[in-house]
């Protein structure tokens, strides 16, 4: 049997409290070697005391990340990332707190990774033999957004938005280490700072997005109509920040 690899998982947590899937979480933990770091993400409910809780359970596989103050999701995963960067691991990768991803379709995505392979990501697509639970108009609004962020990357990518990614230890410190300039177009940023860092080589060496076999639609979006405009403001401002940057090589097949 495969060793399983050595990732450690971020989730950042907002007020929390009474949606956090805890009875997953520990199952999950009790059964399986990963590290989780939990992201408690300036909450004003008990989020803290139930990931206290969690953490006496598993002191050796549960981190807290504590942020007295908001920061937002890209931010928190900064601070989280900062707070573990002294630690051992080799992958480092996040999921969203309400487990829209379930954590085995993270250690399934893992699967991929090699020693070429050092960013995957998952992808909402709904097939035949999947279980992706998604509402329309949160379909349509992703896809029209994704259109936009593959052309501003300049890659076929389908989904840059899914939470759940994994990249290597080397790209999750080009990645992390730094704030990110927007917060709801994060994700963008990680393709750009991932390109960046990889240069000129050819994306299909280095990274691959892989369709997810179940995901959910858990709870009431945080994003609003009136927070469209900002968001493409926010993305032409990356691009801007970063096309100067370098870029990394892309075929089409």
């Amino acid at each position: 049997m495969e060793k399983s690899k050595n990732i450690l998982i971020a989730v950042p947590c907002y007020n929390e409290e009474k949606r956090l899937p805890i009875e997953d979480f520990k199952t999950f933990i009790s059964s399986n070697p990963y590290t989780f770091c939990f992201i408690n993400d300036g909450s004003k409910d008990r989020t803290i005391e139930v990931l206290q809780e969690l953490k006496a359970l598993f002191p050796e596989k549960v981190i807290i990340a504590d942020s007295t103050t908001n920061l937002g999701k890209s931010r928190a995963l900064n601070y989280g990332f900062n707070t573990v960067k002294n630690l051992e691991f080799d992958y480092f990768s996040y999921l969203d707190a309400d487990l829209a991803t379930p954590i085995f379709e993270l250690i399934r995505m893992s699967e991929f990774l090699d020693d070429e392979i050092e960013f995957v990501f998952g992808s909402r697509v709904n097939r035949i033999g999947s279980n992706i639970k998604r509402k329309l108009s949160r379909h349509l609004i992703g896809r029209f957004f994704a259109t936009v962020n593959s052309l501003l990357l300049q890659i076929p990518v389908y989904d840059t938005q899914c939470g759940a990614k994994i990249l290597s230890r080397n790209l999750a410190e080009k990645s992390f280490s730094e704030k990110f300039y927007t917060n709801w177009v994060f994700d963008v940023e990680i393709f750009f700072r991932v390109m960046n860092a990889k240069k000129n080589t050819d994306i299909n060496l280095y990274a691959k997005e892989i369709p997810l076999e179940q995901w959910a639609d858990v709870g009431v979006s945080s994003i609003k109509p009136k927070h469209y405009f900002g968001i493409f403001s926010d993305l032409f401002k990356i691009y801007r920040i970063y096309r100067g940057k370098g870029k990394s090589k892309i075929t089409h097949s």
